[in-house]
């Protein structure tokens, strides 16, 4: 009996070593990660009086990914800015400027544009000339605009800068800004102005998101509105017609 107990034993001991070789685990790991960069969308026109997406930053910097520049449009109106340089001139009667029809949509009075008659007691001016443009961004994180000066003409110190931004609007059909925060939600800095000559570096910084809620492009666009004015000190009629002040004014849109 005693030597059947010991086969018993050993048996059972060879079962339960087997037992725990042929017992296996199986793993499947899930690592779901999610990283939402940071977008900054700009647009304006194409040139033929719609709106065009042509600048798409992601991540930080200026990584654009797409080639084309944004083209900026008269404030107000998805045309191009493309003031005429064929002559500017304001007239104003009492101190209000008188009604001229813009033909060919450059945004100032000038030689293909009409007007009805008008007293000799009316002023002519070159001076207090204002041109005004305009884009569009969209972003789900701050960013800060910066400007650059090329190409001068003339005394660029007789015209002068400034940038603003306005929050929603619609400007011909197309609207804008219902999705967008109010301007005093987007840590606005702005630089405060100055004269083409000394136009240079960060000229609007926004802190925050401008999308505030759901929606397309537009409806989480603000418009950077940027206005050009010539010196209110020029003369009238005895100003120099040949005077011209020129000069490319470069905008660019960084991430932090």
């Amino acid at each position: 009996m005693k030597h059947v107990f010991q086969k018993a034993a050993l048996s059972a001991a060879v079962l339960a070593t087997l037992g725990a070789v042929t017992t296996a685990n199986a793993a499947v790991v899930d690592q779901p990660s999610f990283k939402v960069l940071p977008v900054v969308v700009v647009w304006g026109g194409d040139g033929a009086g719609n709106a065009q997406v042509a600048d798409f930053l992601v991540g930080s910097g200026t990584n654009d990914l797409i080639t084309a520049d944004v083209t900026p449009v008269m404030t107000g109106s998805l045309s191009a800015f493309a003031p005429t340089a064929d002559g500017e001139v304001s007239v104003t009667e009492n101190g209000d400027l008188l009604a001229y029809t813009d033909v060919n949509n450059s945004g100032v009075l000038d030689a293909g544009d009409s007007m009805t008659a008008f007293a000799p007691t009316a002023t002519i001016s070159a001076g207090g000339s204002v041109l005004e443009s305009s884009f569009y961004v969209a972003s789900n994180t701050g960013f800060s605009i910066n400007a650059a000066v090329t190409n001068p003409s003339g005394d660029l110190s007789k015209v002068t800068h400034s940038i603003d931004v306005t929050q929603s609007g619609e400007d011909d059909g197309q609207t804008f800004g219902s999705a967008a925060k109010p301007t005093s939600e987007l840590g606005l800095t702005n630089y405060g102005g100055s004269t083409l000559d000394a136009l240079s570096g960060t000229v609007l910084t926004v802190a925050n998101a401008t999308a505030d809620a759901a929606g397309t492009i537009a409806e989480q666009s603000i418009r950077i509105d940027n206005t050009y004015a010539l010196d209110t000190s020029a003369g009238g009629l005895e100003k120099d017609p040949s005077t011209d002040i020129v000069a490319d004014v470069t905008y660019t849109i960084a991430i932090p």
